[in-house]
């Protein structure tokens, strides 16, 4: 087989940068990249509990429990009792998390444009469809980690 391009380095970077830029722009709101990812995943799922929703961002439960705490210290979100089992809290956005969510999505949109500013709209469409087909085939199947 050919010498193939290494792509992980450079997905890595991309990656980096991509990070870099909505960081730089979240903090303009006082959010952190973990806060985002909460709100993100509780404007798509409502009311999950705090173990679930730190599984679904990727983080650690700790630091997701101090993001959640200072979220809710500033009412974007409320933290309820889980009816069904008494240990867990189920976490659900407010309406100023709601409110917060438009503004940090417009900024979402603009990081991507400037991200994918030299690309045409063919190329995005490939570069799309490129990582999602690596993306597939990169995970292992379930159960076998």
């Amino acid at each position: 087989m050919a010498n193939r391009p290494v792509i992980g380095p450079l997905i890595r970077d991309v990656y980096h940068d991509y990070r870099r830029l909505l960081k730089e722009q979240l903090d303009t709101h006082a959010i952190t990249l973990t806060q985002w990812g909460i709100l993100r995943h509780l404007l798509g799922q409502d009311g999950i509990t705090q173990k679930i929703l730190s599984e679904h961002v990727g983080v650690h439960p700790s630091p997701t429990v101090e993001a959640i705490r200072k979220l809710e210290e500033r009412q974007f979100i409320r933290r309820l009792p889980d009816p069904t089992d008494g240990r867990a809290m189920r976490v659900f956005l407010t309406k100023q998390g709601r409110n917060i969510m438009d503004a940090l999505l417009e900024i979402t949109v603009e990081v991507n444009q400037i991200a994918c500013e030299a690309l045409s709209d063919d190329e995005l469409c490939q570069l799309e469809a490129l990582l999602t087909k690596i993306h597939g085939t990169s995970r292992p199947p379930e159960g076998q980690i």
